[in-house]
């Protein structure tokens, strides 16, 4: 009676009535041949899915690489438009009329009158 007992699995015991050498020979039975045209078939399928595997790797580092420069020049974009903007208002600082008119009188210059002015004809 086995009510109540744990089986407990023995990897050296045989449970069944066969011996080792029939369990053996068994085994070699069922080892399958496999044909010449199926062992192709499969090293070729094996081979396309090496292949998609490494181009989707190599696509995948290419658009990393690309989106790594297109960061890059974002940045570079941002930096030459904030330094454009200072450009340019240093620039209308210093032509403003009040700054030429300051430099003007410093240097002796003063404004054009009506005889100044030599009319070729």
């Amino acid at each position: 009676m086995v009510a109540n007992k744990a089986l407990i699995y023995k990897p050296g015991v045989q449970t069944d009535s066969l011996s080792r050498k029939e369990v053996k020979a068994k085994k070699k039975k069922k080892v399958e041949k496999v044909s010449l045209k199926e062992v192709i078939k499969e090293f070729l399928i094996n081979g396309v899915l090496l292949f998609l595997g490494i181009l989707t790797f190599v696509f995948t580092v290419g658009i990393c690489y690309k989106i790594f420069i297109l960061t890059k020049l974002k940045i570079e974009n941002h930096r030459l438009a904030q330094e454009n903007k200072e450009l340019k208002r240093q620039y209308q600082l210093l032509t403003s009329r009040d700054v030429v008119l300051t430099k003007a009188k410093k240097l002796g210059l003063r404004p054009p009158e009506k005889n100044d002015y030599l009319g070729l004809e």
